[in-house]
């Protein structure tokens, strides 16, 4: 029957871009096997180090600016070459008291047609003398930013002209299962993931706080970046521009993982519906733009296009069976391709378990994964209805407990 015909392309079609991310590793392996990789290149001894500028758009966030200013003010680097500036949007709380009272610069956007994280990038950046500084420093205002951030950073060889992600980490691992997840899947791409990206001459993806851009990439290409993953954006923006992105695995940065469903489904939503419209906008020229190599095409879209891991599982738990029992043409293969999209994670997952101090605890967070990964297949779906829509919807943030 036809329909069955079109249903074996549709799920053919389905397996083979969740085979992508797959597909793009073992590319980046043999790479790395005939000894075509890179590895970043330190700087060398004796240079001068690099002047940073911190800025911080804050909605809101009245609850954890002082903790975030509060650390930044506490880096191990010289005060002279790091600046601090909160940008307080559309506030209707005490964040701009607060984050002056801790230390930082501040300055206040009232906007409420042009609301957003990237809107008040914008808006700063055309407040900011970039000349006298070598590279921007992204930070939302629930992050803690380590003491040993910004020498991390300042040994990135050629910062101004880069752009670099710190390890964008869980501040609350342990608050409950959902959380420790989020630690894990932190752990996954900052360990071995974007590593192996970088080694085989790939450019890492920005992904949030801590995200990196050199000033003279700014002053070239200016911001551009407006949608709801206004990061993600960046990275591809700035990999079609001919860019080099790192990853700086030592220079790290740690955020409040939502707590609940409700505020997780929300952000995952906002995620996911930036990167699908990314897709659509930036999509031509990312498969047929001249400047970057094949593999780099292929690890931009297996980027844009898949799902995170729970999401994966939802998908394939959802389509394989209907490939195996269903009457279609080669319905076997196609299952076997859905059920192989997810070894990549798996084993991913396995070594970074494997590599905690107390993996039995880090596993048994994963009882609570056939329940996530039903909510994230339901949140995937309801993303659909969000492709396109700018409204930024802020993630609401738990108060910190104080230590005894």
């Amino acid at each position: 029957m036809i329909w069955l015909t079109f249903l074996s392309i549709i799920l053919a079609a389905i397996a083979l871009t969740l085979l992508l991310p797959t597909l793009s590793d073992l590319l980046s392996v043999a790479t790395i096997g005939v000894g075509r990789g890179r590895r970043p290149t330190a700087r060398a001894e004796g240079s001068p180090p690099w002047r940073l500028l911190f800025l911080v758009p804050a909605h809101n966030e009245e609850l954890l600016i002082e903790r975030c200013v509060t650390s930044l003010m506490s880096l191990d680097y010289p005060a002279e070459l790091r600046s601090v500036l909160v940008v307080a949007d559309n506030c209707t709380d005490r964040t701009a008291e607060i984050a002056r009272a801790s230390g930082a610069s501040c300055i206040e956007r009232d906007e409420p047609v042009l609301r957003g994280k990237p809107h008040a990038i914008v808006w700063a950046l055309e407040r900011c003398d970039l000349e006298a500084h070598d590279a921007l420093i992204i930070l939302d205002g629930d992050t803690i930013v380590d003491p040993a951030y910004a020498n991390a950073v300042s040994h990135v060889e050629d910062l101004p002209d880069k752009g670099a992600q710190a390890y964008n980490g869980v501040s609350n691992p342990n608050e409950n299962a959902l959380t420790r997840m989020s630690f894990v899947l932190s752990e996954m791409y900052y360990r071995f993931v974007y590593p192996l990206r970088q080694r085989a001459d790939l450019n890492p993806p920005l992904t949030g706080a801590g995200m990196c851009v050199g000033t003279a990439v700014l002053r070239r290409f200016g911001w551009q970046a407006l949608s709801l993953s206004e990061d993600v954006e960046m990275y591809v923006l700035l990999t079609l521009g001919g860019v080099r992105t790192e990853c700086v695995a030592q220079a790290r940065v740690y955020s409040q993982e939502a707590v609940g469903v409700s505020a997780a489904g929300s952000q995952r939503q906002r995620w996911r519906a930036g990167r699908l419209a990314i897709l659509f906008r930036l999509g031509p020229a990312v498969m047929f733009g001249s400047g970057i190599s094949a593999r780099q095409r292929l690890d931009l879209v297996a980027e844009l296009v898949s799902p995170g891991p729970a999401a994966l599982l939802g998908v394939v738990a959802l389509l394989a069976p209907a490939a195996f029992l269903l009457p279609i043409p080669a319905g076997a293969w196609i299952g076997l391709a859905l059920l192989s999209s997810l070894v990549r994670p798996a084993i991913y997952t396995t070594l970074t378990i494997a590599a905690q101090p107390n993996p039995v605890r880090v596993l048994s967070s994963f009882l609570y994964l056939p329940v996530y990964t039903g909510w994230r297949l339901i949140t995937e779906l309801k993303t659909l209805t969000r492709v396109g829509d700018r409204r930024w919807i802020r993630t609401e943030r738990q108060p910190v407990e104080p230590k005894e």
